[in-house]
């Protein structure tokens, strides 16, 4: 049993079992993802705390409740949304919840959502547009993710092939 305590939490101080990690990625990363959540008062105040970050940033309520939704749907706490994370479960559902926005509301912005997800706008465009291909979900923006990464194999390949050794003269009167 995990005793918490942290200023303005007079609750009952005994642990909540938290849903144990059901996948191979869940159980990789459950001691990065909530080392100190184990215990719901914890849980609850990390929550509150994101929430709270987002409504610095200016996201509406009826967004940051989306958040929240999202964010319960994945078993993880809105701190982690709110925050620069890059692991993949944090970028599932971040992507989720710009998605789950944009689909509320056509008329949002990408610079105002990547304001409160402290992205750029192509970043937003390309969250939602991985999302919509993931799950094969209708297209709410046009972002072209085969050409783009068609685009980015070929600055790699150059990338490579620049770093190459040039050839000597001998070996390019040969050819």
């Amino acid at each position: 049993m995990h005793l918490i305590s942290y200023a303005g939490y007079e609750g009952p101080r005994r642990t909540i079992p938290v849903r144990k990690p059901q996948t191979r990625h869940e159980r990789r990363w459950a001691h990065k993802i909530d080392p100190v959540t184990r215990t719901q008062a914890a849980m609850d105040e990390f929550n509150r705390e994101g929430m709270r970050v987002f409504n610095d940033r200016g996201m509406p309520a009826v967004y940051r409740e989306v958040v929240r939704v999202v964010a319960r749907a994945h078993s993880i706490n809105v701190m982690l949304l709110a925050s620069k994370s890059r692991m993949r479960i944090a970028v599932l559902a971040r992507n989720e919840a710009m998605y789950k926005i944009k689909a509320h509301d056509n008329r949002i912005s990408m610079p105002k959502l990547g304001r409160w997800f402290e992205r750029d706008h192509t970043s937003v465009l390309y969250c939602i547009a991985c999302h919509q291909e993931r799950n094969r979900l209708p297209l709410l923006v046009g972002f072209d993710l085969v050409r783009i990464r068609r685009r980015n194999a070929m600055v790699a390949a150059q990338r490579v092939l620049s770093k190459a050794a040039p050839l000597s003269p001998a070996e390019t009167t040969e050819q």
